[in-house]
């Protein structure tokens, strides 16, 4: 509950809380290990710059899903994004499909606790920004029901 009541504490400091979230996510396990999160920031940083890309790719759009994957998997889908710049409209939609059709499964589920935990801190929480349910989802379903809670507690 601390890094909830943490948020809570520190919401109007807070100009990320989406970040705040997988950031916190991360340190308790339901994010990428710490050298392959740095590869897949700087691989968007460099598409960014080179690609061609209609649309900025946000890390924190995709490195939850990509993290779902073996680094092999997750260059070639960065690789192609990057032979498809021209085509793409949405870069982060485009990777998180890739990520789907890869691991064969649907959006991941929240535990209903959670659901409504983050829609209460977007309807009544008072943060500077609303929480991006699409970018945190796969980060928290990663990890116990009672951990999720823990990082969104306020």
């Amino acid at each position: 509950m601390q890094i909830l009541n943490n948020m809570g504490e520190r919401k109007d400091r807070i100009a990320n809380p989406t970040g705040y979230i997988r950031a916190e996510c991360q340190r308790l396990g339901g994010g990428a290990d710490r050298e392959a999160d740095a590869k897949i920031r700087r691989t968007i940083g460099w598409i960014n710059k080179q690609a061609g890309l209609k649309e900025e790719l946000r890390y924190c759009d995709v490195a939850g899903p990509l993290s779902q994957l073996e680094a092999q998997q997750g260059g070639r889908v960065l690789h192609n994004v990057c032979e498809k710049a021209a085509e793409i409209r949405d870069p982060a939609g485009y990777i998180m499909g890739a990520v789907r059709r890869i691991k064969g499964e649907e959006k991941p589920e929240l535990d209903d606790k959670v659901k409504s935990t983050i829609r209460w801190w977007n309807t009544h929480g008072g943060l500077q920004q609303p929480l991006d349910y699409n970018s945190i989802l796969v980060p928290l379903s990663q990890l116990e029901t009672r951990d999720a809670l823990y990082i969104l507690a306020g």
